[in-house]
């Protein structure tokens, strides 16, 4: 299995990339040939407190982000338009 790094524009650009990961308008978690790790959005870490109270949220990192873990044939088929190329450095997620 190898890893891979995702971003899309959008949720429904990583559809269409992924179709193999969907079933019933749904993201189906794994299979015997991947399992996938659907991040959603994801904020810089720039946000401005006064002790609890929010002085100017986070800011949105554009992009639908996902963790894919699969087999090689099945990273084949992935768009590499979505795969993050270098890969991060610094994971928000990590497999366990």
């Amino acid at each position: 299995m190898i890893d891979l790094y995702l971003k899309a524009l959008t949720e429904q650009a990583l559809i269409t990339a992924l179709p193999f990961a969907r079933k019933d308008n749904k993201w189906m978690e794994a299979d015997h040939d991947y399992a996938i790790d659907i991040i959603g959005d994801l904020y810089n870490d720039d946000a401005i407190y006064s002790g609890e109270n929010v002085i100017t949220p986070a800011t949105k990192i554009v992009g639908f982000h996902a963790n894919l873990r699969c087999t090689q044939a099945l990273a084949n088929l992935v768009p590499l338009n979505v795969i993050v190329t270098p890969p991060p450095t610094t994971l928000v997620r990590v497999w366990v």
